[in-house]
This record gives C-alpha cells, structure tokens and sequence, in this order.
C-alpha cells in the first residue's frame, strides 16, 4: 500500500499519528551502520508524514527472545531508542512509550524524565512478575498493570502528567492471560484497570485511554 493512501486514510478517520517497531537485529548491517541507515530513513518518512500532520512513534522490543535469530544486535534497550529520536531530529518523531519494555530495556521512571512531553506519543502499560528474570524474560509474561508488583503504573502515570503527556494510554498484557474468555470480560477487565490508575490524574488533565 502506497504512503499517500495511507495518509489519505489516516485523514479520513482523524488519526494524528501512528507507530513502527524497530527491528532488535539485523541481518547485514552492524549496529553503527544500521543506525545511521535508520536515521536516514526515519527523517524521510517523518518529512512525508509531517505534510498530512501524522506523528511517528518508534516501538522497540527488549525481550532477549526477540534476538535469537543470529543477526547483528541493533536497539532493544530504552537509552539507545531515546537516543535514536534525538538523532532523526523531526518534531512529529517520538517515543512508544511501553512501560514493560522500558523496564526490561534496564530503565526505570526517573530514566523517563530525560524526555519531554511531546516526545511521547503513545503509553502501553503492563508489569512484570516480582522476581522474574530479565536475561530470559518472554512477552508471555507481560501482566495487567498492578498485578506484578514490579511496575509502578500510577507513579509512570504522574511522571507523564507532569512532563504534559496528552496522548493515548493503553493496558497492553499478553493476550495469553485471556485465552478461553469472552471480548467483553476481557475488555471490561481493562477498561476497569485504566479507570482506576487514571482516577487521581483525570480531573486536572485529560488523558485519552484505551485498552488493547
């Protein structure tokens, strides 16, 4: 499907932005050279993205499962996704904010005030279970917010509240932990946790919320 179309598309359902997932291997470029590779490709789609007002966020995978197909290492940990933003230097690039990746990627909170607001374009919450090892951790065990005492979702949310995050914010649990029960139960279950870790944050900004 062609760029154009696809913005065609975006402006007909009033979507002001969208996410790719950066690939935490390679198979022909080392990391130095596949990073300037993305930069370069990443300004050139932000520049086409920018003429419809569409902002790019970049996801990125943590997990050690996700780089065991014998390639070259390329990103998976939360500073060297921040600074691969920094470097494409394009307003509308930014930052999927995925808290159980953000973890396992080796940061934490604090890590997440070295960016500002508009640089977050999207928020996915989940936890970890306590204890669990990160060096062989699977997405398998990505749990509702809360429910891993590893995470502290409502301290993330006032982080972001008060860096001025305004965009979409979303529980994102492996979808294993459903398997066997019905869409609403499972919607109603996340609608249910969104409201309670936005209650002590909605009344002084509006944040939009959706569950995955």
């Amino acid at each position: 499907m062609q760029l154009g179309l696809i913005l065609e598309i975006c402006g007909a359902l009033g979507a002001d932005r969208c996410f790719t997932t950066i690939r935490p291997t390679s198979d022909d470029r080392p990391f130095h050279e596949n990073f300037q590779f993305h930069v370069e490709r990443l300004q050139k789609l932000a520049d086409a993205l920018a003429a419809s007002n569409v902002k790019l966020a970049l996801n990125f995978l943590a997990s050690p499962a996700d780089r065991t197909d014998g390639g070259f290492e390329f990103i998976h940990q939360a500073e060297a996704a921040v600074l691969l933003i920094n470097s494409v230097q394009r307003d509308n690039v930014g930052l999927l904010f995925d808290a159980w990746q953000w973890w396992v990627g080796g940061s934490d909170v604090e890590k997440l005030r070295s960016l500002r607001g508009d640089q977050i374009l999207s928020v996915r919450l989940a936890d970890i279970p306590l204890g669990a090892d990160l060096g062989s951790i699977t997405e398998d065990q990505r749990l509702m917010p809360g429910e891993g005492g590893t995470i502290d979702a409502p301290a993330i949310l006032a982080t972001l509240d008060d860096l001025g995050f305004d965009g979409p914010v979303a529980v994102a649990p492996s979808p294993t932990l459903f398997r066997g029960q019905k869409r609403e139960a499972t919607v109603g279950k996340a609608s249910a946790a969104l409201d309670a870790l936005l209650a002590p944050i909605v009344g002084e900004k509006p944040v939009a919320a959706t569950g995955q």
